[in-house]
């Protein structure tokens, strides 16, 4: 598996559908599917907002509009648990438009091969192509990861 493939559990079809259920809610708030992905028996549906935080209400009114949504067209077979939050403040960084997006944001990343002798890379996102991310270092430095070569890439938080 390489960082630009993260299997999810639900099928192009499925997710799909789930888009479509939700979309009225999703749009009243201002709200986008960041991921859905099933999980042994819970179904995971993660928000995002481009402009601002994904607020607890917007989580709830979400999961009651679409479990209803759900549970009449029941496009799921078996029993499942269905979950909704936001990515977080240390949110898993997906691939170059989450980069861009977050640029100048710290994060870290976990590197599949040692580079220096160090499995870890942490900066600040400086800049992303189709081939590296450049990290700025504490004191300015910067520092290239190889995008082939990032297993986790999660922002950190910052107080």
């Amino acid at each position: 598996m390489s960082f630009k493939e993260s299997p999810n559990g639900v099928d192009d079809t499925l997710k799909q559908r789930i888009l479509e259920l939700a979309a009225p809610v999703l749009d009243e708030r201002g709200l986008e599917v960041w991921d859905i992905e099933r999980v042994g028996q819970v179904l995971k549906v993660t928000l995002d907002r481009l402009d601002d935080a994904v607020g607890i209400e917007d989580c709830a009114a979400v999961s009651r509009f679409l479990s209803h949504a759900l549970d009449v067209e029941d496009p799921i077979p078996g029993a499942y648990r269905l979950e909704v939050s936001s990515p977080g403040m240390d949110r898993r960084l997906r691939g170059l438009d989450d980069f861009r997006r977050f640029s100048g944001k710290l994060c870290r990343i976990k590197l599949r091969h040692a580079e220096n002798g160090d499995y870890l890379a942490i900066g600040r996102i400086h800049g992303a192509d189709d081939e590296r991310i450049t990290l700025e270092g504490p004191k300015g430095a910067l520092r290239d990861v190889d995008i082939d070569n990032m297993a986790e890439a999660r922002l950190e938080v910052e107080f």
